[in-house]
């Protein structure tokens, strides 16, 4: 059975959304309001704050903090997801109480990146921050940005943690992702942060997923989860073959420009990102234009 842990269970289409920056790289909480606003209209499961898609490692945690409490207030009930993960124990710690005590349904902690990770310090890394909360915790594996792939048998041993609820592989392997859930899969829930293998992954057991393409395009992924849900499986294989047109899209400029730009092309102003991210050239613009055509947003 999924693991439900202080009335939070994760699954379903949980949006891991962009944070809006003004032109002098201060948060626009106007426009952030207003996009929260927006995916809880289109029907997610679940709100992700300042997550990888959110430029958190961009950001200060006073900043952090800021929009985590924005994203509560503007959540009308929908869970909300706080990215606590710091290369600090005690700074994730200070995250995760802090989104515990303004009203986060649970923490969610990318591994630690930059020193080489011991199994033995993430799992007392992961422990730790667990005991110090009240909220679940969801464990973050990246190892293309943190340089750290969660090894299994650590995963396993994690999950009979009674305050880890989850874990989010964005790995993009879908063999070790099948691996994670035979060995802990009755214990913890697993979910899919890879936008390209949202659908493989379902079939394999994830009881949803955590994605920056949920932002951008929610009732596409909300289409391909439901379609799941309803063994349509080749409108999933449609709709997923669209989600990987659209990211092949984003990958022709700067990381993350492409999805801003294309939220504001569909009227959702999204800003710019922070430096050392981007800027991106009027050609990458239309281009982008061409494909989103292409692909029916416009």
């Amino acid at each position: 059975m999924p693991k439900v842990v202080g009335g939070f269970e994760l699954k379903g289409v949980n949006a891991a959304f962009t944070t809006p920056f003004k032109e002098d790289e201060s948060i626009d909480e106007e426009a952030l309001r207003a996009d929260i606003r927006y995916l809880v209209e289109a029907g997610v499961h679940g709100l992700v704050s300042c997550s990888t898609p959110g430029e958190m490692v961009l950001m200060s945690d006073d900043e952090r903090k800021r929009t985590i409490q924005i994203t509560v207030e503007e959540s009308k009930g929908v869970p909300v997801i706080a990215e606590c993960g710091a290369t600090r124990t005690k700074d994730a710690i200070e995250l995760a109480k802090f989104s515990e005590d303004v009203g986060a349904a649970a923490a969610m902690v990318i591994t630690p990146w930059f020193f080489p990770q011991h199994p033995r310090g993430l799992r007392m890394h992961y422990e730790t921050i667990a005991d110090a909360i009240g909220i679940p915790v969801i464990i973050y594996n990246l190892p293309k940005y943190t340089g750290v792939k969660l090894d299994s048998s650590l995963v396993d041993v994690l999950a009979f943690h009674p305050n880890i609820c989850a874990l989010k592989d964005t790995s993009g392997d879908l063999t070790y992702f099948q691996e994670l859930i035979e060995k802990a899969g009755d214990r913890i829930n697993f979910v899919c942060g890879a936008d390209e293998l949202v659908y493989p992954a379902l079939a394999v057991g994830a009881s949803g997923c955590i994605t920056a393409i949920a932002a951008c395009v929610p009732q596409m992924v909300i289409d391909l989860y439901n379609s799941f849900l309803k063994k349509d499986f080749e409108r999933c294989r449609k709709v997923q073959l669209d989600i990987i047109r659209l990211k092949n899209e984003f990958r022709k400029m700067p990381y993350l420009y492409g999805q801003k730009l294309c939220q504001s092309e569909m009227g959702r102003p999204s800003g710019q990102t922070r430096m050392p991210l981007g800027p991106i050239t009027g050609v990458e613009r239309i281009l982008l234009r061409k494909g989103m055509k292409k692909s029916g947003l416009i």
